[in-house]
């Protein structure tokens, strides 16, 4: 599902370092996309502020993705999707994705990807390792390290 070309309505829910980055990328793609945030000052925000134009950023609440005619919405990680102004909007028929997503889509090297819910940072660790002492030239980020978007 590439970004490209399309005439979807974006948002990029909940700043932080996902978020930020995720912004970052739409904004180097030279897409337009809102910025929705539950606390008034969410970290990042000084830095959204030179990316985005201010008239597309809201905090203080989820609610204002109510009234946006949002059609995709990328979700930072500490934003719960059982939050019911997402849940309200997943029912009308908005995309839901994360910065993974968009990574996936434009990554063009291999990828190794640890999921589950115990270790992975432990088992990301040695498989770096391990690529690292055979010469290969490794990135590790996501949860560990850079957010994902960052290491394209």
């Amino acid at each position: 599902m590439s970004l490209i070309g399309s005439d979807r309505i974006r948002a990029v829910v909940g700043l932080g370092v996902s978020g930020l980055s995720c912004a970052k990328f739409l904004a180097s793609k030279g897409l337009d996309f809102y910025v929705v945030d539950s606390r008034e000052s969410p970290p990042g925000l000084d830095e959204i502020k030179s990316i985005v134009p201010v008239d597309r950023i809201f905090t203080g609440s989820l609610d204002k993705l109510l009234t946006l005619p949002v059609t995709e919405l990328f979700v930072s990680p500490g934003v719960a999707l059982a939050e019911p102004v997402l849940q309200a909007l997943k029912q009308q028929g908005a995309l839901m994705r994360g910065d993974v997503d968009l990574f996936c889509e434009h990554i063009d090297a291999p990828l190794i990807a640890i999921t589950g819910s115990n270790a992975k940072s432990t088992v990301t660790t040695m498989v770096a390792d391990i690529l690292l002492a055979l010469g290969k030239n490794v990135q590790v980020g996501g949860n560990l390290g850079r957010p994902a978007l960052d290491l394209l």
